[in-house]
């Protein structure tokens, strides 16, 4: 995951962030659909898209990860449209909020350019300097949520 104001991040730190959030949720649900027609019998099956809700509204200093959230959000919307009712499968786009999880380890924080530093920017870098602290409070409620669907 990528943390910086857009003109401060590398073009292939940016391609690198849609190879994983969009054309690796598009293979796998390639694949999850070719499996749930082809594979399934009876066919069908739910494809759940773990989502953000940054895809809803975005969040400054994130713009490719937003973007890509995006992206990968009209993917599914139209993949949704295109598969044939009598494959019985149903996609749900699953729009999360920040928890904790393992990908806070690996965030990329780049150093913004000095007329970057207004307040939204200097808050979401206090959020990533400790995410621990950032979200102590929140629970595994999303993850309890989705299994439910």
């Amino acid at each position: 995951m990528v943390s910086c104001v857009n003109s401060r991040v590398e073009d292939d730190t940016a391609r690198k962030q849609f190879a994983v959030n969009v054309w690796g949720a598009a293979n796998v649900a390639l694949e999850a659909v070719r499996v749930f027609r082809d594979v399934n019998k009876p066919a069908g099956g739910r494809l759940l898209l773990a989502s953000s809700n940054v895809a809803v509204t975005t969040i400054v200093v994130m713009g490719h990860y937003v973007s890509s959230k995006f992206a990968i959000d009209g993917y599914y919307v139209a993949l949704s449209k295109e598969v044939d009712r009598s494959w019985n499968i149903k996609i749900s786009i699953l729009e999360l909020c920040s928890f904790k999880t393992n990908a806070f380890d690996s965030v990329q924080v780049s150093q913004p350019h000095s007329t970057h530093l207004n307040r939204p920017i200097a808050d979401m870098r206090k959020l990533w300097a400790d995410p621990d602290e950032t979200f102590r409070a929140l629970s595994a409620k999303p993850v309890s949520t989705a299994t439910k669907i």
